[in-house]
């Protein structure tokens, strides 16, 4: 599935050259000044983290919000081979610790008829209150390779074996309690339903409604950990 790797010391965004360079191209870095996630949010980059990026035709065997999930598994499972910690996936796009703190972020990001895939990993020895970080010899470049040949095989799976690995490594699971958070609103609490096919999130608040949640939706998601 990878083609080719273009490695830099320092970009401005591996997702903004990526958009520019042919598909399955991945665009490496060691830093990168106007990394972002979701809803235009800065992505804070530390020394020796894993930052790459890469374009992908859309793919028409799934829904384009079911994509987020599918490169989710893959890199925990990815990192879960290199890593004796713990570490669990978070809806939408994020992999995180057992106290919530945040290891890894994807952005999944549509031009054309392609999908621009960015993806931050903290690595290395590096100490923070916010966020979780694989050991400090972590082999980067062997966490990308594994990615690449996993993501080849992830995309050939049924939504449901995806879905079933999510459930297995995540919080964000049936009947899981959880507060939405939405600015000039009422916060929301209730209870996780189901991760639905198209890669939302489904769930029943107190009155039993039924609520359905997209990557899209500027909100803020809390469930106990």
């Amino acid at each position: 599935m990878l083609k080719s790797l273009i490695w830099y010391s320092e970009v401005s965004s591996t997702s903004d050259l990526a958009k520019k360079l042919p598909e399955f191209t991945c665009v490496l870095a060691d830093s990168q000044s106007q990394g972002r996630g979701r809803q235009g949010r800065k992505w804070k980059t530390f020394k020796d983290s894993l930052m790459f990026s890469f374009k992908i035709p859309i793919q028409k065997a799934f829904p384009l919000g079911f994509l987020s999930i599918i490169v989710g598994t893959t890199l925990h499972k990815a990192v879960l081979e290199n890593s004796k910690k713990k570490f669990f996936l978070k809806w939408p796009n994020d992999i995180h610790d057992e106290k919530g703190k945040k290891v890894a972020g994807i952005l999944i990001e549509t031009a054309g008829g392609f999908c621009i895939v960015g993806i931050g990993l903290n690595c290395g020895a590096v100490q923070s209150d916010d966020f979780a970080f694989l050991e400090s010899q972590t082999d980067r470049l062997w966490i990308l390779k594994r990615f690449f040949l996993l993501l080849n095989q992830e995309l050939q799976k049924l939504q449901k074996d995806v879905l079933d690995y999510w459930y297995q490594h995540s919080f964000y699971v049936p009947g899981r309690e959880i507060e939405i958070i939405q600015e000039n609103s009422p916060s929301e609490k209730g209870k996780i339903k189901e991760l639905a096919l198209d890669g939302s999130l489904i769930v029943l608040n107190n009155e039993k409604k039924e609520i359905k949640i997209t990557s899209a939706d500027a909100i803020v998601l809390k469930v106990a950990y």
